[in-house]
């Protein structure tokens, strides 16, 4: 079994009570139990802090799995989701699966990492429904920033609490656009990006980051659990990718840029 990450563009804390839409793309990232990659060893995997192992051993697995591949941990592209995947090499038990994103992420996740995790495509979740974009191809970068370690994900969602109806106003105009025209609206990202980051949720490196980018017109917003994850950088076409990623190379030498 190999698995790619998934990142999501908008509606992050909206989905658990139905109150928007999410839009996942598939990451070019990817963990594997499969032999045949095990040349591709992880950085940082060891099965000693894998956490996944020992939640899954309570609820009664004995068998864990070998785990390669290249996708980053703890950033936000779902790897808890895809390693207990990868643990019982199947998708049946998402039963056990949803137990341990419970354990890991604090409080009772939406079904988005299940759903989309084992769709393995481009796509939109909301409402209890997946809904395709498979000719969906952004152009993005992914930056990697150290974690600050300061606060969990149950902070973070209760500071999102304030400014939760201008994020489901923002995130339904969003799918409305991507729905109609096959689209991202720059200007709506763009407007989400600054709403985000005006709620004082990154850590200090990253919301310099992130700052420092919307001031050049650059929408960008981190992913997942949003707090200490990887951040999502939009980009109008491939010269200004390479000009950006140059840019906070340049400038910010503690960052890494993973896609």
């Amino acid at each position: 079994m190999k698995l790619h990450g998934r990142i999501t563009f908008f509606g992050e804390y909206l989905l658990k009570e139905n109150l928007s839409y999410c839009l996942c793309i598939k990451s070019k990232l990817f963990l594997s139990n499969e032999e045949q990659y095990e040349s591709i060893k992880h950085p940082t995997y060891s099965n000693s802090k894998d956490k996944t192992i020992p939640m899954l051993q309570s609820l009664g697995v004995n068998s864990f799995s070998k785990i390669y591949g290249n996708l980053p941990l703890g950033y936000g592209l779902s790897s808890s989701t895809i390693l207990s995947l990868l643990h019982l090499n199947s998708a049946e038990r998402k039963d056990l699966i949803e137990i341990v994103d419970k354990e890991m992420n604090g409080f009772s996740p939406s079904e988005l990492d299940y759903t989309s995790i084992t769709k393995q495509e481009n796509g939109v979740y909301g409402f209890g429904n997946w809904f395709p974009f498979q000719n969906f191809q952004p152009v993005y970068s992914l930056v990697v920033i150290p974690k600050e370690g300061k606060r969990n994900l149950p902070k973070i969602k209760s500071k999102l609490v304030a400014s939760q109806p201008q994020q489901i106003k923002l995130t339904k105009e969003l799918f409305q656009q991507l729905s109609s025209v096959g689209e991202l609206d720059f200007n709506l990202l763009f407007e989400y990006s600054q709403l985000l980051l005006s709620c004082k949720i990154y850590s200090d490196q990253t919301h310099n980051i992130a700052s420092t980018l919307l001031d050049k017109n650059i929408s960008c917003k981190c992913i997942g659990g949003i707090y200490d994850t990887a951040l999502l950088v939009l980009h109008p076409d491939n010269t200004s990718k390479l000009e950006c990623d140059k840019f906070i190379l340049d400038n910010f030498n503690f960052a890494s840029i993973i896609e």
